[in-house]
């Protein structure tokens, strides 16, 4: 499998965590408005072109896609690229599952999605989750301007969000005119006066385009399968086995159970 970076590997999910403070009115009023115009669209999609730089250094680039749809429909796939090697990772929610595979894995993982859900993990922010929880997200936060910039031609306020951990914060870029979110910068101390910081950029940004439930489902590529999809469920009976035990002889789960009234297998394994 490829040795890439992926961006999640710097604990930088879908929410970070919140806190009381005196915001800004103003900058909270801006942002809430563009968190809330991502609520109110049906759909949506948008072109990402990022990338994370680590101590003054760019080591990861990435491009990708980000689609959208009521109630709980999400598909973001974005390639990224770490010197000479390149991986495309599938962030997809069907409505009813949240699955997500990076490409060389043989395993996907696979978790159920929540009525009313309102964050997906994943390498984002209020961006993308803000089109599922609208200014719910900002709840706490600790809103503030920090100026203006741009967005390739498109001009833009600058709104920090920070969180409980003064470490991590993360500046929106709002378009003046249309209120859309069109970068999203992510910013962790990494530790020895050192910094992680992520930059997403959306543009080709399409509010309420036609989109169906089919382009949200996930097809395992030849020979991929999903991670722990073989596992016992819980309340059905484990199924009997029978293994060498360390002291010689073997040991097995059926004759361990008539002898004791309750049984703790634990799985080790070396090397």
């Amino acid at each position: 499998m490829p040795r890439v970076l992926h961006l999640t590997t710097l604990a930088l999910c879908a929410a970070l965590p919140l806190v009381g403070a005196q915001a800004e009115p103003q900058a909270e009023a801006t942002l809430k408005s563009a968190f809330n115009k991502l609520r109110a669209l049906k759909s949506y999609s948008a072109q990402l072109q990022g990338g994370v730089n680590f101590g003054g250094r760019t080591v990861v680039t990435y491009t990708g896609t980000v689609q959208a749809m009521k109630p709980l429909y999400l598909k973001v796939v974005k390639t990224q690229k770490q010197g000479d090697e390149t991986s495309t990772t599938q962030f997809v929610s069907n409505g009813k599952d949240y699955i997500v595979h990076s490409e060389g894995d043989p395993s996907f993982g696979r978790d159920p999605v929540n009525p009313g859900q309102t964050q997906f993990q994943g390498q984002w922010e209020g961006e993308i989750d803000a089109f599922f929880g609208g200014e719910k997200l900002l709840e706490g936060r600790e809103v503030t301007s920090v100026g203006e910039g741009l967005v390739g031609k498109i001009s833009c306020v600058k709104i920090r969000a920070a969180g409980s951990d003064p470490r991590i914060n993360v500046t929106y870029f709002v378009g003046k005119a249309d209120q859309m979110i069109h970068r999203s910068v992510i910013e962790q101390d990494a530790g020895g006066g050192r910094k992680a910081i992520i930059t997403q950029n959306l543009t080709a940004i399409l509010a309420n385009p036609p989109l169906k439930n089919t382009l949200f489902a996930f097809k395992p590529p030849a020979g991929v399968r999903e991670r722990y999809a073989n596992m016992v469920p819980v309340g059905k009976a484990a199924p009997d086995f029978l293994l060498p035990a360390l002291g010689g002889g073997e040991v097995g789960l059926e004759k361990t159970l008539k002898e004791k009234k309750a049984v703790l297998v634990n799985f080790w394994f070396y090397n």
